[in-house]
């Protein structure tokens, strides 16, 4: 088996900016983004005939990103200059995966139990370029903030090893999986004002058992215990005193940093049956996710040629989160229309402090297909996004419509976003005594596209 993939992306992003300290001052600034991804990936598999299978994959991704980022400073305030900030990024990725499964015990019609081993091995290699440009006009110097262009490479390479084992098979209406994973990364990169190679490794072990049972003919129910992690970034774990162009700050890394330890449990419910001349299906879950050794920030402060704010990392505290999810499907001739819901409420609990968010959306959708070649479709949203003690999102209410054609292979669409109103997002920030207020601009814009199956 072969794939060859390539895509392209690109975000543009325009941000109002209002500070409020005796009176109203404005700023603003925007933002473009393209990421490009070609890749290409081969799979082999063997079955003996004794019930043993081989598999093998092997794959190259190659991904360029360029991003700007321009923030304009008109408040005349001291030490607050206005930046642009250009990334460019090349990363080379290849990854390959080797397993071997075997029956231990079979019966007439099914696997009872089988056991399935290998590894897989990840080997990464970025190219960073960071290009920032400082205009102070006269605002306060600090050490962070050189006026004129600032240029760095940052190259970085990675490998990722990762055996594991797994144990899965069924009994009738019952399945069951389970595996274990031992991962290892290693890390080098190159930073110029470190001056040589620093190298920083980790370890950890993962796991997940899955469980899943067929109530009735259209009713299945699944239970999932996962121990996942989160890594420290490699700018996290560098024991050096960097400047870091995309944050605009300084950092220096935590060599002990180790990965947050993600612990879930997550009940599933899918039903998919036929009522007279409908056809519903529903999709219902609810989870609880706990984390342990947060990776969270912390400033301190060192003294080179003046007092120099800097950031640095350590694991302390912890989060639960509850989850849940909606997904309902009618379909009734050329009518479908769907009806999903999400909701979280996560409880962060960070050096004797604590913090409550409560995230939920609604989204109502519908297709009619006017004829077997012609199709529109059209979509609502509203979004509560997560707010904090010192950021304060307002919702979001969204529409889009969407209509398509298809030719046998091929399909032409055109989209229509916000088509409700031109949405704007008010985002409200707290910062000592002062009061920051954002707007993030969400345009109507039109998308065409084609696609083609072969």
């Amino acid at each position: 088996q072969l794939r060859v993939w390539e895509s392209t992306s690109s975000a543009n992003d325009y941000k109002y900016m209002r500070m409020q300290q005796g009176g109203d001052n404005d700023a603003g600034g925007s933002s473009a983004n393209e990421t490009r991804t070609m890749s290409a990936t081969a799979a082999y598999t063997h079955k003996f005939k004794n019930g043993h299978k081989f598999n093998a994959e092997a794959g190259h991704l190659y991904q360029p990103q360029y991003g700007n980022d321009q923030r304009r400073n008109t408040l005349n305030v001291s030490g607050n200059p206005s930046r642009m900030i250009e990334t460019l990024s090349y990363t080379h990725q290849t990854d390959g995966k080797i397993s071997y499964s075997l029956p231990l015990i079979k019966s007439a019609d099914q696997v009872r139990m089988e056991m399935k081993a290998g590894s897989n091995i990840t080997v990464k290699s970025i190219k960073n370029k960071f290009t920032e440009n400082t205009s102070l006009a006269g605002a306060l110097r600090m050490p962070s903030q050189i006026d004129g262009d600032i240029v760095m490479d940052f190259p970085e390479s990675s490998v990722f090893f990762s055996p594991f084992i797994e144990l899965g098979g069924g009994w009738e209406k019952f399945k069951y999986k389970a595996n274990i994973k031992f991962q290892h990364l290693r890390t080098t990169s190159m930073h110029q004002n470190a001056g040589e190679d620093i190298s920083t490794f980790s370890q950890d072990v993962t796991g997940n058992i899955s469980l899943g049972w067929q109530m009735a003919p259209h009713h299945h129910l699944r239970l999932v215990m996962d121990r996942s992690i989160i890594r420290p970034s490699n700018w996290q774990m560098i024991p050096v005193l960097l400047y870091r162009p995309d944050k605009g700050n300084y950092v220096m890394g935590n060599p002990e940093l180790l990965s947050s330890k993600l612990n879930s449990v997550n009940l599933n419910y899918v039903t998919d049956m036929k009522a007279k001349n409908t056809n519903i299906f529903v999709n219902a879950s609810a989870g609880l996710i706990y984390t342990e050794g947060l990776i969270t920030p912390v400033h301190e402060m060192i003294a080179l040629d003046a007092l120099l704010p800097y950031v640095t990392y350590e694991n302390s505290g912890s989060s639960n989160i509850l989850k849940a999810n909606l997904l309902c499907c009618l379909t009734n001739g050329p009518l479908m229309v769907t009806l999903s819901s999400s909701f979280f409420d996560k409880l962060q609990k960070v050096s004797g402090s604590k913090d409550s968010n409560i995230y939920y959306n609604f989204c109502l959708g519908s297709v009619y297909r006017i004829t077997d070649k012609w199709a529109l479709s059209a979509e609502m949203t509203y979004n509560k996004p997560v707010s904090s003690p010192t950021v304060e999102y307002t919702p979001a209410f969204n529409g889009h419509l969407r209509i398509s054609k298809v030719w046998d292979k091929l399909e032409a669409y055109a989209v229509v976003a916000n088509v409700i109103h031109k949405p704007r997002r008010e985002i409200t920030r707290n910062i000592g005594l002062t009061t920051y207020r954002y707007y993030d601009l969400y345009p109507s814009s039109v998308f065409l596209g084609f696609s083609y199956h072969f």
